[in-house]
């Protein structure tokens, strides 16, 4: 006669099969490594904007920022230098520091937009608001240049 028992007393019934989910649905689980991709997609899109997307405009309204306050604090030989090299061909320093000399010079500005002319990005715009000795206001547009190796310059009116 068989019986269920074992030597060592009766056998414990085995648990149910839990098809090794872990309590998880297959719809949670398509979930959440969704959203771990999109996290991922949204963490490497300034990565991938600063490698392969060229330049970020706040470069370009530094160096516009950075053009202005030497002019306004008289050091017209270092606004000079961040001229691109067409404008610096265009007019020596010597003519640039004149032209400042005899023009109503701003004693202070403000940046306010810009944006990047082509899809390469090494050509930009920046909108600024210039405040003259006598409290008048004129609104400008520099345009700079880059390349890529070398950083933004202004180019064109100097609005000087």
């Amino acid at each position: 006669m068989t019986s269920s028992l074992s030597a060592h007393g009766p056998m414990p019934p085995l648990p149910p099969h839990s098809g090794g989910t872990g309590g998880w649905s297959t719809g949670a689980k398509v979930g959440i490594v969704a959203a771990i991709f999109g996290a991922l997609a949204i963490c490497a899109l300034p990565v991938v904007n600063f490698f392969f997307m060229g330049p970020d405009i706040g470069d370009a309204k530094a160096v516009a920022e950075q053009y202005f306050d030497r002019i306004e604090a008289g050091d017209d030989a270092r606004a000079y230098q961040l001229l691109c090299a067409k404008a610096q061909k265009a007019t020596t320093q010597d003519a640039f520091v004149a032209k400042l000399k005899d023009s109503s010079r701003p004693v202070d500005h403000t940046v306010l937009d810009g944006g990047l002319l082509h899809a390469s990005g090494y050509e930009a715009w920046i909108d600024v608001r210039l405040v003259e000795g006598t409290g008048a206001t004129r609104e400008v547009r520099l345009s700079l240049e880059g390349n890529g190796r070398d950083p933004w310059r202004v180019c064109g009116d100097t609005f000087i």
